[in-house]
């Protein structure tokens, strides 16, 4: 989860697009978390951090897009 919070992050610097540095942020919060649960809670919370840091911006940045054409 942390490697997602980096790549997202850089990238959300680079493009200078905060949705996908909340990702990130959100990420890290929950790789955090993922050090105090099991490792069943872990897959789920997995899961949620590639949503909040990958799919969620995703959609965002081609909403973006799909204005400025």
């Amino acid at each position: 989860m942390l490697l997602y919070a980096v790549g997202s992050f850089v990238t959300g610097r680079t493009l200078k697009f905060p949705p996908l540095v909340w990702g990130a942020v959100g990420s890290w919060l929950l790789a955090l978390l993922s050090t105090f649960t099991s490792f069943d809670l872990n897959m789920l919370l997995c899961g949620a951090a590639i949503i909040v840091s990958y799919i969620i911006p995703g959609y965002l940045l081609r909403n973006k897009y799909r204005k400025q054409l």
